[in-house]
């Protein structure tokens, strides 16, 4: 006989300032038996409050919350739940023993241990012995790349769609003050022609 798997419920949290919208959500779970609200609210900071403490599998958003902007409290709650140097440590670790990273003090003005692939630590190096370009690198606030006021130096830009940061030679610059230049990685049209 096989046994049948139960299905998993989650939690849901809602916030929404439209108290309609917040109900016709609750009405859309109690629907279905595996959703399971825990919580409402209107505004961010509770919204925030409430995901810290009730920690609900889901959290449904209004992208417009009074009081705290969604993609804060989305910041918020992914800082957080990072995991400990300790635990990333002990990992990397092991990653080193078997070959496939690379551990010492790799760049300069940082503490601690410095972890990186092979090909990385050989392009940092590399990299080390080439003057200064002068080219300017944009990126959007939200890359992963953006360590500014992190790693660093410099006011930490929020990873907000639009938003921009730019590093000069390596370090960050005002991307106001930088002219944006375009790349078109798409072949010429015609690398497409029927020869």
């Amino acid at each position: 006989m096989v046994p049948i798997r139960e299905r998993k419920t989650y939690s849901v949290l809602l916030a929404d300032d439209l108290t309609l919208v917040r109900e016709g959500l609750a009405a859309l779970c109690a629907a279905h038996s595996q959703y399971h609200v825990v919580g409402q609210c209107s505004e961010g900071t509770s919204a925030l409050r409430m995901i810290e403490s009730q920690r609900p599998d889901l959290a449904v958003l209004d992208l417009n919350l009074p009081d705290l902007f969604t993609m804060e409290i989305v910041r918020r709650v992914r800082e957080a739940n990072l995991p400990r140097w300790r635990d990333l440590q002990m990992a990397f670790r092991r990653l080193e023993d078997r070959g496939e990273i690379r551990g010492g003090k790799f760049v300069d003005g940082f503490l601690g241990e410095q972890f990186g692939l092979p090909v990385a630590v050989e392009s940092l190096r590399v990299t080390r012995k080439l003057p200064p370009t002068g080219e300017t690198v944009t990126l959007s606030a939200a890359d992963p790349l953006n360590l500014v006021g992190i790693v660093v130096p410099g006011e930490r830009v929020p990873a907000i769609s639009g938003r921009t940061v730019a590093f000069r030679d390596g370090v960050a610059v005002d991307p106001e003050l930088t002219p944006l230049r375009f790349v078109n990685l798409a072949p010429s049209p015609s690398a497409y022609s029927a020869d």
